[in-house]
């Protein structure tokens, strides 16, 4: 049987470089945003990656940077649940 995808959320989210290699990254959540430092990201994908396998462990993500000005991006994300 062949898996369905099942969309947990889909949202927004911000990650601000703070200095090198450190981001603060925010899930938007709806009603509570979820808030998280990370360190050691190469990039402001890395940090959002880092975040969201964090926060929902081997669920997949899909993610597009909407909008980028400076060391401030935000993304387009849609966290997905495989069922079989």
């Amino acid at each position: 049987m062949g898996k369905e995808k099942n969309r947990m959320f889909r949202g927004k989210s911000l990650v601000i470089e703070v200095k090198d290699n450190f981001y603060d990254v925010c899930i938007d959540m709806g009603d509570v945003p979820i808030f998280y430092n990370v360190v050691g990201a190469n990039d402001a994908d890395m940090a959002l990656c880092s975040a969201l396998e964090y926060k929902y462990g081997d669920c997949d993500f899909d993610y597009m940077c909407c909008s980028a000005e400076g060391v401030c991006y935000m993304y387009d994300v849609e966290v997905i649940d495989d069922v079989e």
